[in-house]
């Protein structure tokens, strides 16, 4: 296994890290400080057949969704790519849902995956739930995709996520029963969780590199606080886990892309991981700006929240960390 990255795929980070640079952190005056959804953000990566990126069918595109998830990440985007992206695979694999297929993918209308259970005909908390379009869920025994106008505002969110409870009403089409449907969502739960895990990885990155700015501006006691060996080891111990937790979610994708066995658990363990990092990068960061971090005006608020938001939506990591335990054991065991 070589998880250096290709030229191509070099190309395709830094294209995307360019992209985000420029486009996601348009000035967030007050005004803006709670936007969950950016809708200029949205049309440019529509028209740069982005969405699509998940879809590739030639042996690299999860790789390539996980490294434009880490750039949107890092930017903390308000835009729901990554489900959007995974809910465009999902509609391509059945025949039936082509035409619709095709409208997510060309951005036409905005898709997102319900990743907790259907509760009485309604997907709750679903990210990007407040301006979706489609929303593909697991409703009982059936996978669906159900097309209706969101009714929620996309604002004040704890991450900036969009987050919204969407009842299962409105044009509906069913993808598959039985076994097939629990087996096409539980893939892509997982696609879902090595793209939130990417971004995560992401988000983490950029919050050390804040809290590393901030310590050599900050002064306190006539010398910057990052000369302090506690603010100077608590860097380097959340940056650590933070490239741990980027090759964890490199094998997930190249896993994937390999259709390789473990690329499920790998995933939940991506997740998992990343979202512990992620978070603790973004809240030391915030830390060590003292009570500047919780100021609109400083962005590392941001980073903290956003991490908070995208790992109460992929599940809490000490319920993931028994799964896998019990996972791995069982397989071991050879059930």
């Amino acid at each position: 296994m070589d998880l250096r990255l290709t030229e191509d795929e070099q190309s395709v980070k830094d294209s995307f890290a360019t992209l985000f640079e420029k486009e996601a952190n348009r000035a967030r005056g007050r005004e803006k400080a709670d936007e969950a959804f950016d809708s200029d953000l949205w049309k440019l990566l529509a028209s740069l057949d982005t969405i699509g990126i998940a879809t590739a069918n030639d042996g690299g595109g999860a790789v390539v969704f996980a490294l434009v998830a880490m750039e949107l990440g890092r930017h903390v985007a308000a835009v729901p790519l990554i489900e959007a992206a995974v809910v465009a695979r999902v509609l391509a694999s059945f025949p039936e849902a082509a035409a619709l297929a095709a409208e997510v993918t060309s951005g036409g209308k905005i898709a997102t995956l319900a990743t907790n259970p259907v509760v009485g005909g309604v997907a709750h908390q679903v990210v990007a739930g407040a301006v979706a379009d489609v929303v593909v869920a697991l409703d009982g025994e059936e996978l669906v995709a159900v097309v209706s106008a969101p009714t929620t505002s996309a604002r004040g969110d704890l991450g900036f996520l969009a987050v919204a409870d969407r009842p299962l009403a409105g044009e509906r089409l069913v993808l598959a029963r039985g076994e097939q449907a629990q087996a096409a969502f539980a893939d892509a739960v997982h696609l879902w969780r090595i793209g939130v895990a990417a971004a995560l990885v992401g988000l983490g990155s950029r919050a050390v590199r804040i809290g590393v700015d901030y310590a050599k501006d900050r002064y306190q006691f006539g010398v910057p606080i990052g000369t302090f060996q506690a603010v100077q080891h608590g860097l380097a111990d959340v940056a650590t886990g933070v490239e741990g937790a980027e090759l964890l979610v490199l094998e997930a994708a190249w896993s994937a892309d390999q259709q390789r066995p473990e690329w499920t658990l790998l995933a939940t363990m991506a997740f998992a991981q990343a979202a512990e990092t992620a978070q603790a990068a973004a809240s030391a960061s915030l830390h060590y700006h003292g009570g500047y971090g919780v100021a609109l005006e400083y962005e590392i608020h941001r980073y903290v929240r956003r991490a908070k938001g995208w790992t109460l939506a992929g599940g809490d990591p000490d319920d993931l960390w028994q799964h896998i335990g019990r996972q791995y054991l069982d397989t071991q065991a050879g059930r």
